[in-house]
């Protein structure tokens, strides 16, 4: 097992561990600053390592990088210093995180052999898009205190998760074969 392959999945574990801070923050339960603290503290520090580890400094990486740097150190920075004007920062973040999404789909856009999307790409897109669905709802049967949003904020939150999962273990394997 490679370095690379060692960061990927300590990242991929900080990011699961993250939205399940976020479910404990939705759902009111304990301990939630202690867990969005340390998730964030990996996912910065893992995803540095990876980063430099994988020595692909594309555009496309770079954006990357920037824009899980910067929402991971304000993430620590509103836990550690509390609430205060980020406007400017949240702006700057965006911005990043605009940018490599406009990147990502001009390569999908683009074509060509290497970036041509399968219909099982398209499959795993569609799965993280309906876990997103179900914990957007999730959340506004939360703040309207209706019935069901625990359930629909789980079977998100899992979606999620088994989707991270699967693009770190299972679609490695693939890509070998």
């Amino acid at each position: 097992m490679n370095k690379q392959l060692i960061w990927k999945i300590l990242f991929g574990f900080f990011a699961v561990l993250y939205l399940i801070a976020q479910l404990f923050s939705i759902m009111h339960w304990p301990f939630v600053g202690m867990i969005i603290l340390i998730a964030s503290t990996g996912i910065a520090v893992t995803g540095t390592i990876w980063f430099i580890s994988k020595k692909d400094f594309s555009l496309l990486s770079i954006l990357q990088f920037a824009f899980i740097l910067l929402w991971a150190l304000g993430t620590i920075t509103q836990i550690m210093v509390g609430p205060h004007d980020r406007l400017p920062y949240q702006a700057i973040t965006f911005g990043a995180m605009i940018s490599w999404v406009v990147v990502q789909s001009l390569g999908y856009m683009g074509g060509s052999e290497k970036n041509s999307r399968t219909i099982k790409q398209l499959i795993l897109d569609l799965s993280f898009i309906v876990g997103a669905i179900f914990i957007i709802i999730g959340v506004v049967f939360k703040i309207m205190r209706w019935p069901s949003a625990g359930v629909l904020l789980i079977v998100g939150m899992a979606i999620g998760s088994i989707w991270i999962v699967y693009q770190l273990f299972i679609s490695k394997n693939t890509d070998e074969e």
